[in-house]
């Protein structure tokens, strides 16, 4: 990755993303992530949009979707431990560190690295 280049790829699968910017983010936290489609009502409880990590309930299962990070480094460990988007997780908890299981694994996870992944509810058992 450039240091001009918002675009990050992955060399080993080829998964790609555009790296967020910190005002995006503030943004989108200042907005709200919910949005109703005009003509459309929102059902409370469902989500059809990606969220953080730590919104999840304890014992909800999600699908990770995109990673949020500038630094290659979090990246590259985060896959080691088998953090990858298309990764099927469950939350444990969420206090004082966010616990989730990745396949037999059980990862502690900081606060901040929990709000940069982004999931989808996942209801396949």
């Amino acid at each position: 990755m450039h240091s001009d280049c918002d675009l990050l790829c992955c060399s080993r699968c080829g998964y790609r993303t555009i790296l967020e910017s910190r005002l995006t983010r503030l943004l989108r936290k200042f907005v709200g992530k919910e949005t109703a489609v005009k003509g459309q009502a929102k059902s409370p409880g469902v989500r059809n949009e990606p969220f953080p990590l730590r919104e999840m309930s304890p014992g909800e299962y999600g699908r990770i979707v995109q990673i949020i990070s500038d630094q290659e480094s979090r990246l590259a460990r985060l896959s080691s431990l088998g953090l990858i988007p298309g990764c099927r997780i469950r939350l444990c908890q969420r206090h004082p560190a966010t616990i989730v299981e990745v396949g037999e694994t059980t990862l502690a996870l900081g606060n901040d690295l929990a709000e940069s992944i982004f999931v989808q509810p996942d209801s396949e058992n």
